[in-house]
């Protein structure tokens, strides 16, 4: 859940591109990555739920499909590391 990866997707046009993330994948991003701050401890949570929603905020605006595509890997990614660090 660090860097902008978490606005990846956003509403754009590229057909081939919207197809695989469509404006519902946003909001099924965003459900996910709430879903996974749960699992951190509790003192955690808060930062990382403030930190997702404003970078979300952050990138409204972005309509490009590879930069969507690119951001929504690294939000898995960026998401599953936040996971093994506290896991430890």
């Amino acid at each position: 859940m660090t860097c902008p990866s978490i606005s990846a997707c956003r509403r754009f046009s590229s057909s081939s591109a919207a197809t695989a993330l469509a404006p519902d994948s946003a909001k099924d991003l965003y459900r996910d990555l709430v879903r996974k701050i749960k699992q951190l401890p509790k003192d955690a949570q808060q930062y990382y739920k403030n930190y997702t929603r404003q970078v979300f905020y952050n990138f409204t605006e972005e309509r490009d499909p590879e930069t969507l595509t690119r951001l929504h890997s690294k939000a898995r990614e960026d998401a599953e590391w936040v996971l093994k660090k506290y896991s430890k």
